[in-house]
């Protein structure tokens, strides 16, 4: 035993050297006191705990080392070989386009025009060719011949107050933005928020008469937001037939239970009210949140809608009002103060009150107003509020001083001229709807005019320039157009005929609006839609957006023009 104790004991020695020596290593190091106190603490005699802890470090350094040595080649490589057969089927493969092609139809119909400078009553503009030209051609390449250039009497822009290019609004704008530059760099709810945007409201609900207001950065976004902040799943919402694109879109983000009237038919409405109620006590149904949507001009053909009417109903069967004053705000009454000037009715008689600043307040964005509680409810609860950059400030000053142009004895002055254009502007239409030419449904008083189409006069003409077409049915157009299923309103997809009516509408009205600008000088436009999405769609029309710039002789030529433009493309000289 003592020869075999006397030869382990070099090793043991060594052993023992080597352990000295790498503890005086490992004490040199920073920190290794700390590591050996937590090895130690962490052991508590429990090796299978230390083992465990080991295997991990192992795994760590493994997975490091391999994600940094893995490369797409070599042996070691871990990804999977595709078969020749896969490999054609990839390489034959064809990806959907992210957006679908225009049709060729609606590029033949789509000819805007390039308005050089402001869009104002007067401008300068390019059309047709030379447009077309300008646009495809290079950055080089593109220049503008002075002679394709033409000064038109401008009834397409949305100018009813006649500010456009104004220079006080200019100024103050001009102004605001060497102050604060060009946008708000955030949401309203946290760092957007300048000054001159709590003034705006300020200015809009002394503006409107009522207590409180909040501003929206874009204006489309302003209903389609509003609406779903108040009214959610279960709740119950009537809206007329013939609301915009904008409501639409709230109705349907908002989840809630949809009844429709009959565009505005107040017995259609009273119907449908009395009819909910009926289901109230029929089913037992718990209270719940009831609203009326509705617009004050109606963006689809100018029709005003009966707000003493609305507001009746709504207090019998216990509703709240959402009424959308985009077009009539800034356009309709003595001061323009929208519907509720124009009825007589007190403003806090409309429990939300939506609008844009883009139509008649020389701006961009879209305000709310209301009750202190309807604004400060949409400051967390509304989706384009909150996840949204605020208005930028230059646009919040001109829409201040474009509110205070209209609050003084100018903007009195200026909404007289406009209700005196619209006056002489329809009496000329006259002339051709007695005749039979053309429908144009839009209310007298209203400066937004739209002229429709007789379907048979599209017929007439559509046989007599394209024998082609003739075979199709232009009988059943309203029958299509209009359907009184309410379910049917949540599809997309028009009857074919209908859509070969629209289609065929179009091209005439196109023809309108080239004859116009070409030969007469006067810039106007059809309405543009998406009609695959619209719930019901309307008639295709050509909109007249007057203004108050404009004089009385300019609106009168002009409509002549347009009249003769009319006569000669339906075949009636």
């Amino acid at each position: 035993m003592t020869d075999s104790g006397s030869e382990l004991d070099p090793y043991l020695d060594y052993l023992s050297l080597t352990i000295r020596t790498f503890n005086q290593l490992m004490s040199r190091i920073p920190g290794s006191e700390i590591i050996y106190r937590y090895i130690k603490s962490s052991h508590q005699n429990d090796p299978f705990r230390t083992l465990l802890e080991l295997l991990l470090v192992f795994f760590v350094i493994r997975t490091w080392r391999q994600s940094r040595t893995r490369g797409d080649f070599g042996p070691d490589q871990s990804f999977l070989k595709l078969t020749e057969k896969v490999d054609e089927l990839i390489a034959e493969w064809e990806p959907e386009p992210l957006v679908e092609p225009i049709p060729v139809t609606t590029q033949s119909l789509s000819r805007p025009p390039i308005i050089i400078g402001i869009p104002d009553v007067r401008p300068k503009i390019l059309y047709g060719e030379p447009a077309l030209r300008f646009v495809e051609s290079s950055e080089d390449e593109a220049t503008i011949d002075p002679k394709d250039i033409r000064t038109v009497t401008n009834l397409a822009s949305i100018n009813f107050a006649g500010l456009i290019g104004d220079e006080r609004v200019k100024l103050r704008a001009i102004e605001q933005l060497r102050r604060s530059g060009v946008g708000s760099c955030g949401p309203p709810g946290f760092y957007g928020t300048f000054d001159v945007h709590m003034e705006l409201e300020r200015d809009i609900a002394q503006f409107i008469g009522l207590p409180s207001s909040i501003i929206y950065a874009q204006g489309f976004s302003t209903t389609s937001s509003v609406i779903p902040a108040f009214s959610k799943r279960g709740d119950i919402i009537v809206v007329d037939r013939g609301a915009n694109f904008s409501i639409q879109k709230g109705i349907q983000i908002s989840r809630s239970t949809i009844r429709w009237y009959d565009h505005n038919d107040y017995n259609s409405l009273e119907r449908v009210l009395e009819q909910l109620k009926l289901e109230e006590i029929k089913f037992r149904r718990k209270l719940t949140r009831k609203f009326i949507i509705t617009e004050g001009l109606f963006e689809c053909d100018g029709t005003l809608c009966n707000l003493k009417k609305i507001i009746e109903l709504k207090e019998k069967y216990k509703f709240r009002l959402i009424l959308d004053e985009t077009w009539s705000i800034g356009s309709i009454g003595v001061t323009g103060r929208g519907l509720t000037e124009y009825f007589g009715i007190h403003p806090e008689s409309v429990d939300i009150l939506v609008g844009s600043l883009a139509t008649s307040f020389n701006s961009g964005g879209g305000f709310c107003a209301g009750s202190k509680e309807v604004v400060s409810h949409q400051r967390i609860n509304s989706a384009a509020l909150v996840f949204s950059a605020a208005l930028p400030p230059l646009l919040a000053t001109a829409a201040s001083e474009t509110i205070k142009i209209l609050s003084e004895k100018d903007g009195l002055q200026r909404f007289e001229r406009l209700r005196k254009n619209t006056e002489v502007f329809r009496e000329i239409l006259d002339e051709i709807v007695e005749e039979g030419l053309v429908d144009v449904p839009s209310n007298r008083e209203s400066p937004m005019v739209h002229i429709n189409l007789r379907p048979m006069i599209g017929k007439s003409v559509s046989s007599s320039k394209r024998p082609s077409s003739s075979s199709s049915d232009t009988t059943t157009t309203t029958a299509t157009m209009t359907t009184t299923n309410a379910t049917s309103r949540t599809t997309n997809k028009r009857n074919t005929n209908a859509s070969s009516v629209f289609e065929e509408h179009e091209r005439i009205l196109q023809t309108i609006v080239d004859k116009s600008v070409l030969e007469k000088n006067v810039l106007i436009t059809r309405t543009k839609k998406v009609w695959e999405q619209e719930i019901d769609p309307p008639l295709p029309s050509i909109r007249i957006c007057l203004s108050a710039g404009l004089g009385v002789d300019e609106v009168s030529s002009s409509g002549k023009a347009l009249v003769k433009v009319i006569r000669e493309v339906l075949n009636f000289n």
